[in-house]
């Protein structure tokens, strides 16, 4: 089920509550905008998109925006005062149109240097700003989509109150090879790797995020203990939860995944009530 802050939540019988939805799109540039059909590209539209959120039961929480989009400039503060968090990605944008979007109130990165214009020494282009910025910068953490030393470079330079460990999954995440649907897309997942059928760009992920963490502490090689707030603190306090989620203290909602030495997922438990076991 999903359910938006500040409204009672049904109760809870298992599996994950979700928290609200992250709208990538449709305010994308077309050179950039990875798997999301050209004919769904839009400008934006302040009045539609309340449209959306009305539809939605006010339950987008996220948006992705491409900063070189007319008028996305102007759309950013508005959504942030509606209490959507609104972040950068899927985007060719240069140094300066990146940082208008930021000083806009653009919050994160979407999927950091993937469908993104990567720094020229000359032009550093959204990754340049990205990284010189105090925002967050997401990170696919598969070892698909970004390269260790990638990973460990963004780390460094962004430091770890800065990252966010994200899956980009698709349905397709747990299910093997095979073909599987994104949207209207076909996708053929070979070896994990998700690709439109038609040849095109890669199609999301098929990661689970006790994978994405135990990579990250492979790639790394730091304790758990420092990782694990890319998968928990940092994207509650970009959502504006971090007074009750995200970490373990007296009077935080008890929101937990128990995980072994070995990366398997053993226990989850939601708002303090058991959903999983693996026993």
């Amino acid at each position: 089920y999903v359910h938006t802050i500040g409204m009672a939540a049904p109760e809870i019988t298992d599996g994950a509550a979700v928290l609200g939805i992250h709208m990538e799109g449709p305010y994308l540039c077309a050179e950039y905008k990875g798997a999301m059909p050209e004919h769904l590209l839009q400008t934006p539209d302040f009045s539609k998109f309340m449209q959306y959120q009305k539809a939605s039961g006010g339950r987008i929480r996220r948006m992705t925006v491409s900063p070189e989009v007319e008028g996305v400039s102007h759309f950013i503060p508005k959504a942030v005062a509606e209490g959507v968090s609104v972040s950068i990605g899927h985007s060719g944008a240069d140094y300066d149109t990146a940082w208008e979007a930021i000083r806009s109130g653009a919050a994160c990165a979407t999927h950091t240097f993937n469908a993104m214009k990567l720094l020229h020494q000359h032009f550093p282009a959204i990754s340049g700003a990205v990284l010189e910025s105090d925002i967050y910068a997401e990170a696919i953490c598969d070892g698909i989509h970004l390269h260790p030393g990638t990973v460990r470079i963004l780390l460094k330079a962004k430091g770890l109150d800065r990252v966010i460990a994200i899956t980009d999954s698709i349905m397709a995440a747990g299910l093997g090879d095979g073909r599987f649907k994104l949207g209207v897309n076909d996708v053929i997942v070979t070896n994990g790797d998700a690709i439109l059928a038609d040849g095109g760009s890669r199609a999301g992920s098929t990661l689970t995020m006790s994978r994405a963490f135990a990579n990250l502490r492979r790639f790394t090689g730091l304790p758990a203990f420092e990782l694990a707030k890319l998968l928990s603190a940092n994207p509650a306090d970009l959502l504006g939860l971090g007074g009750r989620k995200g970490r373990i203290l007296p009077g935080y909602d008890a929101d937990l995944t128990l995980i072994t030495d070995e990366g398997a997922v053993s226990a989850t438990f939601v708002e303090g009530r058991q959903v999983y076991s693996a026993g």
